[in-house]
């Protein structure tokens, strides 16, 4: 939760307020945009910034980037709509 918050406090320093939410089923935040290239752009500043913050994941529409990888790649069946980016953080301890 700390990671997520920590990320969240620097999302808003760079884009300013976005509307951010803790997901139910994992660790991190989602992200609801108005648009495919603001989901973009979100989804690009996080991964830029994974190391930095601890993103491990982050999805948007049926792409899925990892940092254990380092690319995206698409995820058939994903339930996720355009509106919505995902990021998966941890802690580093």
């Amino acid at each position: 939760a700390a990671a997520a918050a920590a990320l969240t406090r620097n999302l808003e320093l760079d884009w300013g307020v976005v509307g951010s939410a803790a997901p139910a089923e994992l660790t991190g935040l989602s992200l609801m945009t108005t648009d495919q290239r603001d989901g973009w752009r979100y989804a690009h500043w996080l991964v830029s910034h994974a190391q930095d913050h601890g993103v491990k994941r982050v999805r948007f529409g049926d792409l899925e980037w990892t940092a254990r990888d380092g690319k995206w790649i698409e995820v058939p069946g994903s339930p996720q709509t355009g509106a919505r980016v995902v990021a998966e953080v941890f802690a580093d301890d």
